[in-house]
């Protein structure tokens, strides 16, 4: 596979970075999207294990606990707010 291995793989928190702000960055909507900051919008999950303490192939394996979407919770599996 082209011979960079270990080099060419991001880590948990590049990879998390490329799906919030990267998205956001990409689409000029950093200023309202893409990360957890006073007056910005966004969607959260809470996933039952920390992904930074789980092996990068069990990543795939942890299922989401709770979401809100637009300030709604839309899933509240296990979680008593």
């Amino acid at each position: 596979m082209g011979g960079q291995g270990q080099s060419a793989r991001l880590s948990v928190s590049e990879a998390i970075g490329a799906h919030t702000l990267g998205q956001a960055s990409a689409l000029g909507y950093d200023h309202r999207l893409g990360s957890l900051e006073v007056d910005k919008k966004a969607d959260v999950i809470v996933l039952e294990k920390n992904l930074f303490d789980v092996d990068m192939y069990d990543i795939s394996e942890a299922t989401v606990q709770f979401t809100m979407m637009n300030g709604n919770v839309t899933n509240r599996d296990r979680i008593q707010l």
